[in-house]
């Protein structure tokens, strides 16, 4: 597997200078993720990897997948306070790049994983906040009067659809800037209402509600 995470290899070469137990123990099964196989890497190679106690691994984790959990579960909720920030952006576009800015800032980790087939962790995190992002979206035509069902397909439609650019651009040695990917985005969305005929015009007093979308 090609090295392109310079961030990660500095953290690499400071492990033990992390005191968080946990972080240290994520950092230390992707700095094997760069050299190795997420199958052939064992609790015992990460524990000598974050010179942490076996004992210790297991106070806070059941296993390899437990320590992807953590960090996706960490990263959604620091996604989630952040996007209060960006979401108060002028533009949907631009909001949009502040929504893909956050996740380029973790690229290199990302990449790695994402590279060893292991995203669907964070698809599974972001299914399990769906509700606080629907609550969120304040757009008529997105308005289910609390059906449940039709609410989860929505949100199965919007957060598959995001992960899925996620997952394409980030795998990437060299993804491009976020506010390329929010253009593209835009002009996505734009072709979409198109295609169903919805007045664009009207709906363009909603403008700064559909910067709320994700």
């Amino acid at each position: 597997m090609k090295v392109v995470d310079s961030m990660v290899c500095e953290k690499c070469g400071k492990l033990q200078q992390i005191k968080d137990t946990k972080n240290r123990l994520f950092l230390a099964l992707i700095c094997l993720m760069r050299n190795d196989k997420y199958e052939n890497i064992t609790i015992k190679d990460i524990l000598e990897y974050a010179e942490v106690s076996r004992r210790t691994f297991y106070r806070h984790f059941k296993n390899k997948d437990n320590l992807l959990n953590y960090y996706f579960k960490k990263i959604i909720n620091e996604y989630l306070a952040e996007r209060r920030i960006f979401e108060q952006s002028d533009s949907f576009e631009e909001m949009l790049a502040g929504s893909f800015n956050f996740w380029y800032k973790e690229r290199e980790i990302l990449s790695i994983i994402i590279k060893h087939q292991k995203p669907e962790f964070l698809f599974h995190q972001m299914k399990k906040y769906s509700k606080e992002i629907y609550d969120s979206i304040t757009l008529p035509w997105f308005a289910y009067d609390g059906d449940v069902t039709k609410i989860n397909y929505a949100m199965s439609f919007i957060i598959g659809g995001y992960y899925s650019v996620l997952c394409n651009w980030l795998v990437k040695d060299e993804p491009e800037d976020p506010s390329v990917i929010a253009l593209e985005v835009k002009k996505m969305v734009i072709k979409l209402t198109k295609f169903f005929d919805l007045d664009v015009e009207q709906n363009s007093q909603d403008s700064s509600e559909i910067k709320k979308a994700l």
